[in-house]
């Protein structure tokens, strides 16, 4: 198969994610958590003196939007319309410090039940690429890939109701590749020296 890696090498990308995501559990856990994320990020932004206001949010969401939507369109619509929905329950949330606290607590409790329960007790050997963005994100200064993360969710959803097999074939064979990794850097001898 063609090493097809999409715009933003999103296809690779999300086949690695996968790779870190293969337990039917931890995905629940994922699809459960991340609106609750997304909801915390919303309300948090939104309380921000330089913002104060939802319509700016919003606009936030539409320059955003050609991130989601140049890589696979149905899902970045599909995605921008959950985060319109989400910015729509997170202003009918209180403001101040209430706010504030609702917000730090949607986005703290999934995370820790993301990366400390969903990861460290259904995947194998607890494998989790949350360190592994974070640094990425922190050597290129390039936030997309980290917005991409909340993305390949959606198109999981889509792929997993049957929408564009072909697509799955493509994304399922980067996470194959990076599952062989997995496997090799395992079988090195312990004296070796390697980088995931």
């Amino acid at each position: 198969m063609p090493d097809n890696r999409g715009v933003f090498d999103w296809k690779q990308r999300m086949g690695v994610h996968w790779a870190y995501h293969q337990n039917v559990t931890n995905r629940v856990v994922h699809f459960i958590c991340i609106p609750f994320i997304l909801l915390g990020i919303i309300k948090l932004i939104s309380l921000l003196p330089e913002i104060a206001d939802y319509e700016v949010t919003y606009l936030i969401i539409l320059l955003m939007a050609p991130i989601f939507l140049l890589p696979e369109l149905l899902s970045g619509i599909c995605l921008i319309v959950l985060l319109a929905i989400l910015s729509i329950i997170a202003a009918m949330l209180p403001a101040g410090l209430i706010g504030g606290i609702i917000g730090l607590s949607s986005l703290i409790i999934p995370f820790i039940i993301q990366t400390q329960v969903g990861h460290k007790c259904f995947e194998i050997e607890g494998r989790d690429d949350t360190e592994r963005n974070i640094k990425e994100f922190l050597q290129t200064k390039n936030p997309i890939p980290l917005l991409l993360i909340f993305y390949y969710h959606m198109v999981e959803l889509l792929l997993l109701l049957g929408y564009r097999p072909k697509l799955k074939e493509e994304i399922l064979f980067h996470m194959n590749n990076q599952t062989t990794r997995f496997q090799t850097i395992k079988t090195k001898p312990k004296s070796g020296t390697h980088n995931e």
